[in-house]
């Protein structure tokens, strides 16, 4: 008696999912992070791969506040688009690229078939002030008033 091929049965079910659910697939940019032991530092790896994201939402059942939040999302990823990144995990994150959307990993799983990932992941709506853009005339420094040319600086 031979053994079921279940990857010959989940990957063409798989791929049917994904055609039939067009409006919940996301096309995304999986960016792996990595972290010196030595340092403690976090830096963006090189290792970056395009993938299609099947978008879903968890059940309220599956809430708990501790593990998963409300609002924590369910990406189903095919395995083959992350084949060249080792052990996809929490601290990885991912972008939309239409929208800009920035997903961060909190965990992920790999069936038992090996066929797609099961991410959980958490929309990052957090504002990114690490530009380079230079301030002006009209910035606003925190008192609630207009900006003048005559802000005291304190000095």
């Amino acid at each position: 008696m031979s053994a079921i091929a279940l990857h010959k049965i989940v990957v063409p079910q798989l791929d049917r999912a994904f055609d039939l659910a067009g409006e919940l697939v996301r096309v995304c940019i999986f960016y792996k992070m990595e972290s010196s032991a030595g340092t403690g530092l976090v830096v963006m790896a090189d290792l970056s791969a395009s993938v299609l994201a099947l978008v879903g939402s968890y059940r309220s059942g599956d809430i708990d506040g501790t593990v998963v939040h409300v609002g924590d999302e369910r990406l189903i990823v095919r395995a083959g688009e992350l084949a060249g990144i080792p052990s996809p995990g929490a601290g990885d994150y991912l972008i939309e690229t239409l929208s800009g959307l920035h997903r961060e990993i909190i965990a992920a799983r790999l069936d038992g078939t090996a066929s797609f990932w099961t991410l959980q992941t958490r929309r990052v709506t957090a504002e990114d002030w690490g530009d380079l853009s230079a301030a002006s005339m009209s910035e606003d420094w925190g008192d609630l008033t207009a900006a003048t040319n005559f802000e005291d600086w304190q000095t």
